[in-house]
């Protein structure tokens, strides 16, 4: 997972390689973080709101594609790789099968794992 750290060493090597775009794209993460943070009580960002940001982002741009903007796939592109990787669905399928053989059949105890 990205961190705020991250971002802005992300937004300063954008900036020395002068890609305009990546700037703009990251620039537009950040701002939306600090956002989340300052709404919620004014306190300091966490990783946690870099991901929701980084989410909402994602959603504007892939829109930004029906409307055939330009760039806008490089910087869907972009955003997707800050992203954590999600589990495949035969991954989810082995972790419930391993939660079941350890658990057996009780799914309260599946859930909270």
């Amino acid at each position: 997972m990205k961190t705020v750290t991250d971002l802005r060493v992300a937004i300063l090597t954008a900036k020395k390689e002068k890609d305009l775009n990546k700037v703009t794209a990251l620039t537009m993460v950040l701002s939306e973080t600090l956002s989340i943070a300052k709404s919620d009580g004014n306190r300091e960002p966490v990783d946690n709101d870099v991901l929701t940001a980084l989410k909402r982002t994602l959603k504007k741009s892939e829109q930004s594609l029906e409307y055939k903007v330009p760039g806008a796939d490089d910087e869907v592109n972009l955003l997707k790789s800050f992203l954590p990787e999600s589990m495949s669905d035969e991954q989810i399928q082995t972790l419930v099968a391993e939660l079941k053989n350890q658990h057996g059949a009780n799914k309260g105890l599946i859930m909270k794992a």
